[in-house]
């Protein structure tokens, strides 16, 4: 009794030994099964079952060289998706697997950027959906991984970080969410990690603030310089630079402490 078949990569001949281990003589299905000969995108052969099939929306552009995709010139058919037994979907532990090994690389380039930006944006429509399990692994992932931060290839501790909603406001702690304005969802999930999100300003002042002109009239003194600065008529340009200052007003205070509207 005898296996004879050639699976496309190379020819084996497996006799007796399958019937004595219980297998089914199908050669096809048993390279299936125990060959590690199906290529991934990581560059390595796999064996059918550990693949993801690359007809999962931007399987490739997610998963990168950090999860297999099946790497094959067209999408697979959904008959061999189930006969090859390909994962058909990528799940949260595997989103939060990739961003982990992203962390872990010396440049981020900006494909990683995008990476990162899309599986955001994935975890982000997902949240609404997860359970009370799943919520908590975002937690605990937040607790022991580090997020890129913004303007920079360095990782940091979500709690270390911020997203601003406030324009001016100026820092160097603050959490890459994307080149856009992150959405409702994307700020929810990041203070799920921790991130304190910077929503608005609140000054709050000790002593009793009191006007004072010094500084509005060391620029009236140095208007004729400011208004040179501008092009046009210089004359019309003095009349409204002067206009302006005076329109300011200046007060002086012991002391001010700025909230910032989250206390996560």
């Amino acid at each position: 009794t005898y296996a004879d078949g050639s699976t496309g990569f190379y020819r084996e001949l497996e006799g007796s030994y399958l019937q004595e281990k219980g297998f089914e003589t199908s050669y096809i299905q048993w390279v299936i099964e125990h060959k590690q000969i199906f290529p991934g995108t990581d560059n390595r052969c796999h064996y059918a079952k550990d693949l993801y099939t690359n007809t999962i929306p931007d399987a490739k552009m997610i998963a990168g060289v950090y999860l297999p995709v099946i790497d094959v010139d067209m999408l697979v058919d959904e008959s061999w998706t189930s006969m090859l037994g390909l994962k058909k979907s990528f799940c949260l532990q595997d989103y939060l697997y990739i961003l982990s090994e992203l962390s872990k690389e010396k440049e981020i380039l900006t494909e990683n950027r995008e990476r990162i930006e899309k599986i955001y944006s994935i975890l982000a429509t997902l949240l609404p959906t997860c359970t009370q399990n799943q919520i908590q692994q975002l937690k605990d992932w937040a607790t022991n991984n580090k997020i890129l931060v913004k303007g920079s290839s360095d990782f940091l501790c979500p709690k270390e970080l911020s997203i601003v909603m406030v324009e001016g406001f100026m820092g160097n702690k603050f959490a890459y969410t994307g080149k856009d304005k992150p959405s409702s969802k994307l700020i929810q999930l990041m203070r799920l990690f921790g991130v304190k999100v910077i929503e608005q300003v609140t000054p709050n002042y000790i002593g009793t603030p009191y006007q004072k002109d010094e500084i509005k009239n060391r620029l009236l003194v140095i208007s004729p310089l400011l208004a040179s600065l501008k092009d046009g008529d210089y004359e019309k340009n003095i009349s409204k630079t002067r206009s302006a200052i005076e329109s300011l007003q200046f007060y002086s205070v012991e002391q001010i402490e700025l909230t910032y509207g989250d206390t996560n």
